[in-house]
Order: structure tokens, then C-alpha cells, then sequence
């Protein structure tokens, strides 16, 4: 489905909790398009649940897209590991010990396994192929490359980092984590958080909802619903987390944003929406990702 030159239709109902109660939340949102065309989106909210769903452009809908991606762009995701760091100290935390058996579901080109000692057998899924050789290299088991490759109640902890914003249908990945992981193991997912000031404060112009891949977006209160009252998991935390190591120039994007969101907000409707359509008012990211984990019984 193109979605150039106008704002896609209503999902007939949320993709998480099935109700048809959804409600316009933004309209006409611009996507980010390396190409320059004026790519535009709407932005769904399901008043149950509290998530948010949009459609994919047709340059990304299609499941070839992630199968064929290149080395380079999981090159590009092996720098900073202070978030995967987080990720692993809520692991430990929730299990009481380094988890043995370790399985990554979108796992990229595995920096995530880098920050674990050598006791811990790696497992990753990864539907590029082009990442097997990366993980070879790191000892990352690859078993294929959709959830439903990886054996069931195999692992004391399962990691989502990065990924679920871009599953188009949720239940079926969600219900495949389920599946993989042990009882009494732990559970840890990062997305974006749509409760987070930059969330917030950007409203439509947050550069998460700008970004081609994601069509579905999160609070903390849906995965609850989903995990908790639906599973009968245990929540065991809830925190922001950074989608990249927090250094001084990542804080001086963010103040910037901050001051140009400010501006834009007293602009006249026509002029900020020329600035939005030339990809100059997007707010950007700043410890707006939402890092949960769970137990399962």
C-alpha cells in the first residue's frame, strides 16, 4: 500500500486487544524518506489498551525488505552498549543470576550478546541472512529467522530490542516469545515508550512516528494488559531507556529539540506544517524508549 499523497484509513480494530475502539490521535503525520517524496501517515489510538497503530509505506511492507538487508545496516547498530547493559542488569536482576540460556529475537548482527559472560549460551533470531556471518563470529547459535524457528520453553530469558515497533501484527510474535520462554524465566522488551516526554511534547512531529518501519507504537500500559493481565506474568520493572549511548552531543540534540518545538509551537498552522513536510520539525529522540520485564509463572 503507497501511501504518497494523502494520510492512510482507519485499522478496523487494535492489532493488540482486538477492540474496534480506536480514535484518530494524529493526523498527516510526514515520514522520514531518504528519497525526498512526501510520504504522509495517520497515527490510530486504541482507548482499551492504549497503543497506537499506523500502516506501512509499500517500500517497506513487504517481508523481503528485512530478509534482504545488508551487512552495513547491522554495522550501524554495533556502536554504544551502555543500553545493553541496562538490558542485561534487568535480567539478572529478575532471574537472580546471569541467565544460561539466552535467546535475542531480532537480534541484528548480535552486539546485544557482547555484554554477557562466556557462560551464557547465545541464540539469536534474525530474519536478514545477511547477519548469520556476525553472529557466527560472536558464537550467537542463529536458528533461523522468525520466532517460531526457535524450540519452545528453550530459555530462561528472552530480549526484544528494538523490534516489536515494527510488527505489523503483534499477537502472533508476542505469542511466539511466550512460547520460547521457560517458566519462571524472565522476559525483557525495549520500544518506544508513546507516555515519554519526548512523546509527549513532540506530539506528531516525535521522530518515532516519523520513521517508515515503525507501525506500531507502545505504552507501558498495553504491554501490561498483554503480558500481565491476559499471561499472568509477574511485572518485575519498568523503565526509560536511551536508544543510544547518552553523551553530551546526544543531550544537546535533545535541548535543541526542545527550543525548536517551542518555536514551532507558535508558528501558524501553515508554516509549521511547510517546516514538517521539509523535514525540519521533528522532535528527536531522548530516553523515550520503554525497557519492561516479566516473569513468567
Amino acid at each position: 500500500m503507497s501511501i504518497e499523497g494523502g494520510s492512510v484509513g482507519r485499522p478496523e480494530s487494535c492489532r493488540l486487544c482486538g477492540t474496534p475502539e480506536l480514535s484518530l490521535r494524529y493526523a498527516d503525520v510526514v515520514i522520514a524518506d531518504p528519497h525526498g517524496s512526501a510520504g504522509l501517515r495517520s497515527i490510530w489510538e486504541c482507548r482499551r489498551c492504549h497503543a497506537y497503530w499506523s500502516d506501512l509505506p509499500s517500500e517497506v511492507a513487504s517481508s523481503r525488505y528485512y530478509r534482504e538487508k545488508p551487512k552495513e545496516h547491522h554495522a550501524q547498530l554495533e556502536a554504544g552498549t551502555q543500553r545493553f547493559r541496562r538490558v542485561r542488569t534487568a535480567l539478572e536482576a529478575g532471574l537472580g543470576r546471569e541467565p544460561r540460556r539466552l535467546l535475542d529475537v531480532g537480534c541484528a548482527g548480535g552486539a546485544h550478546f557482547d555484554v554477557y559472560g562466556e557462560g551464557v549460551e547465545r541464540f539469536g533470531i534474525e530474519p536478514a541472512a545477511s547477519a548469520a556471518p556476525m553472529l557466527a563470529e560472536r558464537g550467537v547459535t542463529w536458528l533461523g529467522k522468525s520466532v517460531d524457528d526457535a524450540p519452545e520453553a528453550g530459555f530462561d530469558a528472552v530480549t526484544s530490542l528494538d523490534v516489536l515497533e515494527h510488527v505489523e501484527w503483534p499477537r502472533p510474535f508476542l505469542d511466539g516469545l511466550d512460547r520460547c520462554l521457560a517458566p519462571g524465566g524472565v522476559i525483557a522488551i525495549v520500544t518506544g515508550d508513546i507516555d515519554s516526554f519526548s512523546a509527549r511534547w513532540g506530539r506528531r512531529r516525535w521522530l518515532y512516528y516519523a520513521l517508515p518501519e515503525h507501525c506500531s507504537f507502545y505504552s507501558e500500559r498495553a504491554l501490561r494488559r498483554y503480558w500481565v493481565e491476559e499471561r499472568g506474568y509477574e511485572q518485575l520493572d519498568k523503565t526509560w531507556i536511551a536508544n543510544a549511548d547518552v553523551d553530551p552531543a546526544y543531550v544537546r540534540n535533545f535541548l535543541g529539540g526542545i527550543a525548536r518545538e517551542a518555536a514551532m509551537k507558535a508558528l501558524p498552522a501553515r508554516r509549521t506544517r511547510e517546516m514538517e513536510r521539509a523535514g525540519r520539525g521533528r522532535f528527536p529522540f531522548f530516553c523515550d524508549n520503554l525497557l519492561v520485564t516479566y516473569r513468567k509463572p
